[in-house]
């Protein structure tokens, strides 16, 4: 809280010291900052400094990767034009990473006997 309220205090103050210019700033990446930090905060609490830098490491390599796929323009007619495919994508993207959050096709082979009784 301590991080978005500094956040906020320095949006507010920059434009009146003549440091920025709000319009041509995008939220997201402030978001995104404030939320990297939290969670760095959150992992160094509860295990190492090690493990924070690790993860922070990650997710900002990840977030660089993800921004540059965004600000490509082809990729963004293609999501805008035909947001089904990109949900199939996505889908099956996170099926195949293991985070979706649904049941996964081995777990349908691996409880079918408890479903069958379920069912009937």
């Amino acid at each position: 809280m301590i991080v978005s309220l500094i956040a906020f205090g320095l949006l507010a103050l920059a434009p009146s010291l003549g440091l920025l210019d709000l319009t041509q700033i995008s939220i997201f990446p402030i978001l995104f900052l404030i939320l990297l930090s939290e969670e760095f905060t959150r992992v160094q609490v509860g295990k190492s400094k090690k493990s924070a830098v690790s993860l922070t490491i990650g997710t900002l390599v990840v977030s660089i990767l993800g921004a540059s796929l965004m600000s490509w323009e082809y990729l963004q007619r293609v999501v805008l034009l035909n947001p089904e495919i990109s949900f199939l994508i996505v889908l099956i993207m996170n099926i195949f990473i293991g985070r979706y959050g649904g049941w996964r096709l081995s777990e349908y082979q691996r409880f079918k006997s408890i479903l069958r009784k379920r069912t009937s």
